[in-house]
């Protein structure tokens, strides 16, 4: 995420406590594949700009 920040790139984050880095549960890798898809949806298809912090800061 540090490289993405500083290049500027936008992103957004997705958090699943309950799992590791390889998806265990099918309902986790539904959320992931609908977040992805909503996000280049806003970004890609209507040019939704993503708000981009200064990570560093803080």
């Amino acid at each position: 995420m540090q490289r993405l920040r500083a290049q500027h790139v936008p992103f957004e984050q997705l958090i699943m406590p309950d799992e590791i880095h390889a998806f265990l549960r099918w309902k986790d890798w539904m959320r992931a594949y609908t977040a992805t898809e909503e996000f280049f949806d806003r970004t890609l298809k209507r040019g939704e700009k993503i708000a981009i912090d200064d990570w560093d800061s803080r």
